[in-house]
């Protein structure tokens, strides 16, 4: 009796060691252990004692956190019965945050799914503020209330208001003079988007080392909103940079030059909101990515601002008419 029941032991034992030697594992990683606002870095997924099946999926960019710009995914090829994958991202959060509910999905030959879930894994935020310009908030001073300010204030709008009246009564008995015919001013020539945005573009790179940095952020994001609204026609200087980031993908769908733009929109949210200061190399990337942007939009719009400029020619010069530019 007490053989079998060693026996039966042994068995489990070794069955549980073979089961846990062959179950498929996973692992996630980062390429740093804290992370500034902007700063970009890479995580990585392994999957390990895979030979059982034929394909395996990895989580999509849009399963990681919404603070996280995703650049690039590469998959890399591993030794036999494992699989790996790296992904880039841009770092835009103020405080720590936490990957969580990501799974691979395995696939056998046979059609049958097993989902590996990933562990949680923390990204830490780490501030570009040091502990000295941290200082504490002044007290509120505390006003005393009084009631003569408001009667005060009663009494001279009462006097300004019998003041308006008399000089109303006063002058409503004059006869009223003879308006002349204002000569309508001319309309102005069309001016092509891309001038201007180039205009505003070469301002900033001539003061782009003394410029204030708030001041920049406001200067180059008007512009491009300026340009996006004119251009596409939608209300992109009163929109959110996530209003504007899906307004693009609808009418020039998804590609570098969308991407760059959103880019250039965050960075100056995060400049304005999370009270991020990004150093002088910072800001001469962003605007090598606006002087690229300007670029594209010469090619990729021309047709566009071609046919605004027929129409605009048309509303203010008559439809028969012809300017110096359509005679050229």
């Amino acid at each position: 009796m007490r053989k079998l029941i060693s026996t039966l032991l042994l068995f489990l034992i070794f069955a549980f060691w073979v089961d846990s030697i062959t179950a498929q594992t996973a692992r996630i990683g980062s390429s740093t252990d804290s992370l500034r606002i902007g700063q970009p870095f890479e995580i990585s997924v392994v999957v390990d004692n895979i030979e059982d099946f034929s394909e395996v999926i990895f989580p999509d960019s849009t399963a990681f956190h919404t603070d996280l710009e995703f650049r690039y995914k590469n998959r890399f090829s591993t030794p036999a019965g494992a699989d790996s994958v790296v992904y880039g991202f841009q770092f835009f959060s103020s405080e720590d945050i936490l990957l969580e509910n990501l799974n691979i999905s395995l696939i056998a030959e046979d059609g049958e799914a097993i989902i590996l879930p990933l562990p949680d894994f923390p990204l830490f935020f780490r501030s570009t503020l040091t502990d000295e310009e941290l200082r504490p908030l002044k007290p509120l001073y505390e006003f005393a209330a009084s009631i003569w300010p408001y009667i005060l204030l009663a009494l001279l709008l009462l006097t300004l208001a019998a003041i308006a009246f008399w000089y109303y009564k006063k002058y409503k008995s004059r006869p009223a003079a003879e308006e002349k015919p204002q000569p309508v001013p001319a309309a102005p020539p069309f001016t092509d988007p891309t001038t201007i945005l180039a205009k505003d573009l070469a301002k900033l790179r001539e003061i782009i080392d003394t410029i204030d940095i708030d001041t920049y952020y406001v200067e180059i994001t008007y512009s491009l909103r300026g340009y996006l609204e004119v251009v596409n026609r939608f209300p992109a200087l009163e929109q959110t940079t996530r209003e504007v980031e899906q307004n693009l993908f609808a009418i020039r769908g998804a590609n570098r030059m969308t991407d760059e733009v959103v880019s250039i929109l965050r960075e100056a949210d995060m400049v304005k909101f999370a009270k991020f200061t990004p150093d002088r190399s910072m800001i001469r990337e962003n605007i090598k990515k606006a002087e690229y942007l300007l670029d594209e939009f010469r090619k990729s719009d021309r047709m566009r601002i071609e046919a605004m400029r027929k129409e605009y020619n048309r509303i203010h010069f008559g439809a028969g008419d012809e300017t110096k530019e359509d005679k050229a």
